[in-house]
């Protein structure tokens, strides 16, 4: 998800230089990022109301607006398949807000989330300084399905890739308070969390790892240029 101060859009995202959630324990979890961003938990029947309202008699076609973003994340087949089957719609930063349980906190302005129970929420709202940051909202949250698909050996290899990737970015760059502010206290949520920002915010020269950049390519056909989406 992202998260805005209240009254004001964030300054454009700076142009990088190209250096530089494990599974969850409970029943259902919602992982939001991108930006200021956090994770945060919303109870079962509160999910499968809001699913069983929504999607009586299976997923609904995707939105126009959603295949456009879709589009433009450069995503495989695999990708999209993964994307539709979380039946992603658009909303506004309240029902966002309300659904991924970060309306408590007035400091927080959510703009996208997924949850395990089987939905990404993407806000409709457009930042006037970033007109490519739903794209990369529904990069970050479908990373976040993928992660949470990924075999127990997998995860433990694409944790160590992701590290040690993750290690070679400077203290000082923007991306660390961003994922601070996502996990927000919950080392659980951290390897998920690099897998998603990493994977859609960082491309140093040459890319990463020819190992994890593999893994990445199974929902993106360009990488490079879903980090464009975020850098330019």
């Amino acid at each position: 998800m992202t998260l805005f101060e209240p009254g004001r859009f964030p300054d454009p995202p700076p142009r990088r230089r190209g250096s530089s959630g494990a599974r969850i324990g409970l029943a259902v979890a919602v992982v939001c990022g991108i930006l200021f961003a956090g994770v945060t938990f919303i109870g079962p029947e509160r999910v499968s109301t809001f699913t069983s309202e929504l999607f009586t008699g299976g997923p609904p076609s995707p939105e126009e607006q959603v295949v456009a973003l879709a589009d433009s994340a450069q995503l495989t087949q695999e990708g999209r398949d993964l994307l539709f089957r979380q039946r992603p719609r658009t909303a506004s930063l309240d029902e966002i807000a309300d659904m991924c349980g970060t309306g408590e906190d007035p400091d927080l302005v959510t703009s996208g989330c997924w949850s395990s129970n089987g939905f990404i929420l993407i806000s409709d709202e457009v930042d006037p300084f970033a007109p490519g940051t739903a794209v990369t909202v529904l990069a970050h949250e479908l990373l976040h399905a993928a992660y949470d698909q990924l075999d127990s050996w997998e995860v433990a290899t694409v944790d160590d890739l992701v590290a040690a990737e993750y290690a070679k970015i400077p203290a000082d760059d923007p991306i660390q308070q961003q994922i601070d502010g996502s996990v927000r206290g919950d080392p659980a949520s951290l390897p998920t969390e690099l897998f998603a920002y990493l994977g859609t915010q960082v491309m140093p020269p040459g890319g990463f790892a020819p190992e994890l950049e593999a893994v990445y390519a199974r929902w993106f056909s360009d990488r490079a240029a879903l980090v464009a989406v975020y850098t330019g």
